[in-house]
């Protein structure tokens, strides 16, 4: 699929609501694949409010792709084992998405590796 240039534009989240569902999911993935579920605020022995309203955000996502895809793992692109026709037909895709120099598990990323 392609998009000419001039048909792509900048738009407010908050007046489309299927852009402010597509925010809150993928906020919800980033928030979890950064750790800010973990963050504590300074010198405080539990998390924010606010941190653990946005994890329980994620964690009912989370349970609603897994209805879609049982063995979902939010590190990892989901497969296409029926090759290009499966971009269309499947109700949710995910694409783990790395810049090109991250690491994980301690190893480089292949980008970086090559010459």
């Amino acid at each position: 699929m392609r998009f000419e240039q001039d048909a792509i534009a900048e738009i407010d989240s908050e007046r489309h609501i299927l852009a402010q569902c597509l925010d809150v999911v993928l906020g919800s993935n980033r928030f979890r694949l950064s750790d800010r579920h973990l963050d504590k605020p300074p010198g405080a022995r539990v998390r924010g409010t606010r941190t653990r309203a946005k994890k329980s955000v994620y964690q009912h996502i989370h349970r609603c792709i897994r209805t879609i895809h049982p063995r979902f793992n939010i590190g990892v692109s989901t497969g296409r084992p029926n090759g290009r026709r499966d971009r269309g037909d499947h109700p949710y895709r995910h694409r783990l998405i790395a810049p090109r120099d991250s690491t994980r598990d301690g190893m480089v990323s292949n980008e970086e590796k090559t010459p």
